[in-house]
């Protein structure tokens, strides 16, 4: 057998034990609501003739499209978008709409993910309320003074941002009781509102020179107490429906916070409502304890307020704990720049950027999975420019039914009143489970006329069951056995002990399952809400077997779907990675690859990357112009990097000047094959060699002279050595007194003889 065989098999088996999986799944469901409701994606057929654990079947399989459409029971997620429930964008004083539409109507049905999509386009001018809360202990005169010298110049930096704004100014200190206060003569005072927010910067000026200054005992202020009144009190304060509502709070030292009231025998928690009387003073501070930070968090969401924090060096980090826990917040410190600067600053930041918020309660957060791209609900994520539209696509999911069959979903921009709300209807009856469905049958024949036949199935009257109502309780009907055999495994025990025997059949208790209870379906992983298997799986003594193909992990907690790794083009992962737990795990890339994965689809990117890239290369082009084959070269140049002499194509990127070998240098062309996730490397030039003669020449030379030289050396050497010896020889025979002839010695004289004188003479 073939591998294509082989492996023809395999895939079938693996198929096959995902089908398998689905079934056992859905064959759990016992009727129309619980089979529609499956996380599952299951499909009830009510049609007559079938068995109970037949009707429930996965939705896509080939039993439950054989089902015919009039019995069949599969609703689909669809959503709709009213145009007479929607207004369009306006930048109208008080009336201004940046988001569209406002409203979207949903069915949803569980575990089946549904697309949608809104609108945000920032408006010019929009509203803004800005509350100064002021620490009014002593040590904060000089920042009161900076703030009322520069107030002018406060409000025409933010004058210039936005011509509709409005000043409100409000101080704390701490609650006027002991061990917070020392001396109880003196008046202090948690809170006091001191100015309604006003166009008016004279007014303004006047509540900040009126300020009278105060001390406490300990170092923590009623910051908490300040901010929770301000917000609580938003109508007496004159807080606008529709504006940008930023409160700043300014200190110099911690807060108190919710507990901290118990040193002073104040045990009552905040409850969130406004307490001040008609100067302004708070008047719960002796009786409420300091506000808890869900508090905060609960007022702040309530109305959208941004709360911006401005403290000094050393309690930075205290307060940007706080903060984090506060969505939107903002953490500041003094430092030379001016509060204009600082304002000018930190309103940019907040209308430059949307963050959205799912406004939900805990318990209805859990059930649903929702996110957007772009990712719009982390800080500085979402960048907007001023009238220009942004397109935000959602993507919403109902993990598993938990009772709820209606509820709308605020989708808010932190900071602004303004929401997006999916008013959805979650599916979770079948048409044929109401009286007045045509296929419904009261006292039905088929159920022996003791039960109403509902989606297919019985529904008994009261002491009767079984699957046609026959069984009567403690008894049976005549002709009709209670065979109570089929009750007992090979142990003889009588449904393990687990459950009951009616009808010649098992009833189990909850916990166990199977023909004789034997099997424990309670036993397994259980995920942070408490569901076994993450209501994705089947428990089976003790093991999670999850829905292949859907769901895996030890919990079954980690979703198969790939549809929140597919980019824009509908690849997954941009064909470069694996789509694990909804998030895409990138491949490594090649050696020769410099670029790098840029976003959460594996996109990839590269900042000016081109000298980069040649040099990437180049060890590549060396050793195919040395073996002129790239599948010699397959340790330098690596995996799906491909050489060819020549294509029909533009130059893309040129390498120039690539050193191939010694003193040759060559040009080449590249163009990244993403089809394929490779490189093509084409029109390699000949190399250029004469800078390598050059090269050759000059060494040549220089040997020639350094051996002609060494020579005339050595012979020198030689020359001197033999004089030396000469001359040694010469002082030592002269020391001896011996007579030495010289060989090349010559006379001076010489005789020459006369033939014709008898006598010879001298001739010198």
């Amino acid at each position: 057998m073939n591998k294509e065989v082989l492996f023809f098999v395999f895939i079938c088996c693996q198929l096959q034990q995902v089908f398998n999986d689905e079934l056992q799944i859905c064959m759990q469901n016992n009727n129309c609501h619980e089979c529609i409701t499956d996380s599952t994606m299951c499909a009830w057929c009510a049609a007559d003739n079938l068995k109970l654990s037949d009707r429930c079947q996965p939705a896509d399989s080939e039993d439950a499209r054989a089902c015919p459409a009039e019995y069949s029971h599969s609703p689909k997620s669809n959503l709709v978008v009213d145009d007479k429930d929607n207004l369009n964008f306006s930048s109208a004083n008080q009336h201004s709409i940046q988001i569209k539409p406002q409203k979207i109507k949903m069915k949803l049905r569980v575990g089946e993910q549904k697309k949608f999509h809104f609108y945000y386009k920032a408006v010019e001018n929009f509203p803004v309320d800005l509350y100064f809360l002021l620490d009014a202990s002593n040590t904060m005169k000089r920042v009161r003074n900076d703030i009322s010298k520069k107030s002018k110049e406060i409000y025409d930096a933010m004058y210039n941002l936005t011509t509709d704004i409005q000043l409100g100014y409000g101080t704390f200190v701490d609650k006027h009781v002991f061990p917070f206060q020392n001396n109880m003569t003196r008046k202090c005072y948690s809170f006091k509102h001191n100015l309604n927010l006003t166009s008016q910067l004279e007014e303004f000026q006047t509540a900040l020179n009126d300020t009278i200054f105060e001390k406490n005992y300990d170092y923590p202020e009623s910051g908490l107490d300040g901010l929770a009144q301000v917000m609580a009190c938003r109508e007496r304060i004159q807080f606008r429906k529709q504006s940008r509502k930023v409160i700043i709070l300014i200190t110099d030292s911690h807060s108190h916070h919710a507990g901290d009231g118990h040193m002073a025998g104040i045990i009552k928690p905040y409850d969130g409502e406004c307490y001040f009387d008609q100067d302004g003073y708070y008047t719960k501070e002796k009786e409420m304890d300091y506000p808890s930070i869900g508090m905060i968090n609960k007022l702040a969401a309530e109305d959208q307020f941004t709360i911006i924090f401005v403290v000094t060096v050393e309690y930075r980090k205290p307060y940007q704990v706080l903060a984090d826990a506060i969505p939107g917040a903002l953490v500041s410190t003094y430092d030379k720049r001016t509060i204009s600067e600082k304002l000018n600053k930190f309103y940019k930041h907040i209308s430059n950027n949307i963050l959205l918020d799912v406004n939900m309660l805990a318990e209805d957060k859990d059930k649903f999975e929702i996110t957007f791209d772009p990712d719009c609900s982390t800080k500085d994520s979402c960048k907007v420019i001023l009238e220009e539209e942004l397109r935000i696509n959602g993507l919403i999911k109902l993990k598993e039914y938990y009772g709820k069959d209606n509820i709308t979903i605020p989708i808010v921009q932190k900071g602004l009143k303004e929401a997006l709300n999916l008013e959805i209807q979650i599916i979770s009856r079948c048409d044929c489970e109401f009286v007045n469905d045509s296929s419904y049958q009261l006292q039905s024949s088929f159920c022996n006329s003791a039960g109403d036949l509902q989606c297919g199935i019985c529904r008994c009257n009261e002491n009767r069951s079984g699957p046609t109502c026959a069984c009567i309780e403690n008894n049976s009907t005549s002709g009709l056995s209670e065979n109570s055999t089929h009750c007992f495994s090979e142990d003889g025990v009588e449904c393990s002990e687990n459950g009951n025997c009616i009808c010649g059949g098992c009833l189990c208790r909850p916990g166990f399952a199977g023909q004789y209870c034997e099997v424990r379906t309670d036993n397994c992983q259980r995920d942070d809400t408490g569901a076994l298997c993450s209501g994705h799986g089947r428990c089976w003594n003790g093991t999670c077997e999850c829905i292949k193909g859907s769901w895996e992990g030890d919990k079954c907690e980690c979703s198969m779907s790939k549809e929140l790794c597919k980019d824009d083009n509908g690849n997954v992962c941009n064909n470069r990675g694996k789509c694990k737990c909804e998030k895409c795990k990138c491949d490594p890339l090649p050696k020769w690859d410099v670029r790098d994965y840029k976003d959460k689809h594996c996109n990839l990117w590269c900042d000016d990357c081109h000298t980069q890239q040649c040099l990437a290369l180049i060890d590549c082009v060396a050793c195919y112009n040395q073996k002129n084959s790239s599948e010699d070269c397959q340790v330098e140049c690596g995996d799906k990097l491909a050489i060819v002499t020549d294509i029909d194509r533009s130059v893309d990127n040129v390498c120039v000047n690539a050193r191939v070998s010694f003193g040759c240098y060559a040009n080449f062309s590249y163009f990244y094959n993403d089809d394929e996730q490779g490189i093509v490397l084409y029109r390699l030039s000949e190399p250029n060699c004469n800078e390598e003669y050059y090269k050759y020449g000059a060494i040549s030379l220089l040997s020639a002279l350094v051996v002609g030289l060494i020579i005339i050396w050595g012979l020198k050497l030689l020359t001197d050595a033999h004089d030396r010896a000469e001359y040694e020889r010469f002082l030592r025979t002269d020391d001896d007194g011996e007579a030495v002839e010289n060989l090349i010695y010559k006379q001076p004289t010489n005789v020459f003889r006369n033939p014709n004188f008898k006598r010879s003479f001298t001739f010198r």
